[in-house]
């Protein structure tokens, strides 16, 4: 996804994410955020698990986990329009150059991405 960030004044490419509602299975709110922020459903039973981590240890209690998924069915239009500017698929051959070029920089996405380079 192709974001505006405000407090950086940056544009980047970002990967779905949000925040699970109290209680709710991870993979079930992974699998909701993509279908509000793209408009492609995923089976969260079908997600891998990637990576998990806390971006800033220590000082503050945010946990990043982050999922692969495969097969996404395009069903609607984004529910959350304000999300991104616009929303494409990007070849994984291109990704360390991107990360590199500093087109992606959220941790969460770069530790995501980079997890699924090496894998």
């Amino acid at each position: 996804m192709w974001r505006h960030r405000f407090a950086t004044d940056t544009w980047n490419w970002e990967i779905p994410s949000g925040i699970a509602e109290p209680d709710e299975d991870l993979a079930v709110a992974a699998a909701r955020e993509v279908l509000e922020e793209t408009g492609y459903r995923v089976d969260p039973r079908k997600l891998e698990h990637l990576a998990y981590n806390q971006p800033v240890g220590g000082m503050s209690n945010a946990e990043h986990t982050v999922f692969l998924a495969r097969d996404a069915v395009r069903v609607a239009d984004p529910v959350d329009t304000h999300e991104a500017d616009r929303i494409e698929w990007r070849s994984l051959d291109h990704i360390q150059q991107m990360i590199d070029d500093r087109q992606i920089v959220a941790g969460v996405a770069v530790t995501g991405l980079l997890q699924l380079l090496a894998r």
